[in-house]
């Protein structure tokens, strides 16, 4: 039977060695200590965090790109808070033949 908490089910893991200034340094050692965490815990979820940070934005720009092709297919489209007055507008003005 294949065990499912070998070593092929978990990523894995490169060590690096990064120079930070001593108060930097101190400042992630205070706060894994106050977190129970180790220094490399706060690091990576700190890393994590960034790619996140960094996916997201990849993905807001691959939206405005895809928005810009379709307003250059389609040309302009109003503003739609602009074209809900007007349809409002356009309801309340009375027709002929109307009650008012």
């Amino acid at each position: 039977m294949h065990d499912m908490n070998n070593d092929d089910t978990r990523e894995k893991l490169k060590a690096i060695t990064v120079r930070l200034p001593e108060k930097d340094y101190m400042l992630i050692r205070d706060y894994a200590r106050s977190q129970g965490l180790s220094m490399n815990m706060v690091v990576s979820d700190a890393i994590a965090e960034y790619g996140a940070k960094i996916a997201r934005r990849q993905a807001l720009l691959r939206i405005r790109r895809l928005q810009q092709r379709q307003r250059e297919r389609r040309g302009p489209i109003g503003n739609s808070v602009e074209l809900l007055r007007e349809m409002r507008a356009e309801r309340s003005t009375p027709r002929d033949g109307a009650k008012e």
